[in-house]
């Protein structure tokens, strides 16, 4: 069976939600569930490309945000150490250490 640009677009759309199968079939409401079922399913058939290249996309976000986290982590921990270290500074210089008097 052929599929309009629109039901393409949302299998592909609800794939990158990282939906399975079932919860397509229950959003897209298609006429009949079983032909659409077996598409989805057709490794061969555009409706089952449209879904696995959501599915792709979703994991390359995913990869995408998960390396953008470990970036803001590292830096976060960069501050935190020069925090750390302009604390220690500002003690020694209190209390008179590392002075050479």
């Amino acid at each position: 069976m052929e599929y309009d640009s629109e039901i393409l677009k949302a299998v592909r759309g609800l794939g990158a939600l990282g939906y399975d199968i079932e919860k397509v079939i229950e959003t897209v409401k298609p006429f009949n569930s079983i032909t659409f079922r077996i598409d989805l399913e057709d490794e061969e058939h555009p409706l089952h490309v449209m879904y696995e290249s959501g599915l792709n996309a979703n994991g390359s976000e995913l990869d995408r945000l998960n390396a953008l986290l470990i970036g803001i982590q590292i830096e976060s921990e960069k501050i935190d150490l020069q925090q750390k270290k302009n604390t220690e500074e500002m003690i020694n210089e209190y209390l008179g250490n590392g002075d050479s008097e």
